[in-house]
């Protein structure tokens, strides 16, 4: 959905089309994925999570769907393909959006839907435009077939970067195919007034 309030909360207002498509598109994409995670993360008092409209049957202007007419794949998409990896690194993070001071918190999950017993290490990092921080690395005990294990939480100060519009949590583990990434918006507490959209 276009949602413009939403939209204008976020980010500010859109000064095209493009943008406007881009930050409702980041909106789905987190949200997709947030949602399909914590479904997980719930098993088994949580069995089944499922978009409400996968693909679209003609052309529209907006639409909670994922994969676009004609076959079109949105981001989003592809955040609910990642989200749903049988073995996968994952975060419970509580909210979309971050400034700097905030007191970054996440719980870090291991979730393991595939037939065999699994370990390993995921290594939590946390980006906003040049500036990087490994926050910790946690050694999980091995995980059953079917089964979620809960880690440690992680917890950072966030910086105060200009011109960064996403704080990234990158968690890194030892198979390329069970990282993950989260890409959140970040502005500035006291923003700076630029040509062209407020950092806001």
């Amino acid at each position: 959905w276009i949602c413009r309030g939403m939209v204008r909360q976020y980010f500010g207002e859109p000064q095209s089309l493009a943008e406007m498509v881009r930050d409702t598109q980041w909106l789905q994409s987190s949200g997709y994925q947030a949602i399909f995670e914590e479904a997980r993360r719930q098993w088994p008092y949580c069995s089944l999570a499922i978009n409400w409209c996968y693909d679209e049957p003609w052309i529209t202007a907006s639409n909670n769907s994922i994969i676009a007419y004609p076959f079109r794949k949105k981001p989003g998409y592809f955040a609910v393909q990642g989200a749903l990896r049988p073995v996968l690194a994952s975060a419970r993070i509580p909210h979309f959006a971050w400034q700097d001071g905030d007191g970054f918190d996440a719980q870090l999950w291991y979730l393991n839907d595939s037939d065999e017993t699994v370990q390993d290490e995921v290594t939590a990092v946390l980006r906003i435009g040049d500036w990087e921080k490994e926050l910790l690395t946690w050694q999980t005990d091995p995980v059953a077939p079917r089964t979620n294990l809960q880690g440690p939480a992680i917890h950072c100060v966030l910086p105060e970067i200009p011109d960064a519009e996403a704080v990234e949590l990158i968690l890194k583990t030892r198979t390329a195919s069970r990282e993950n990434t989260y890409r959140l918006r970040y502005t500035l507490r006291h923003p700076v007034v630029r040509a062209g959209r407020l950092n806001a």
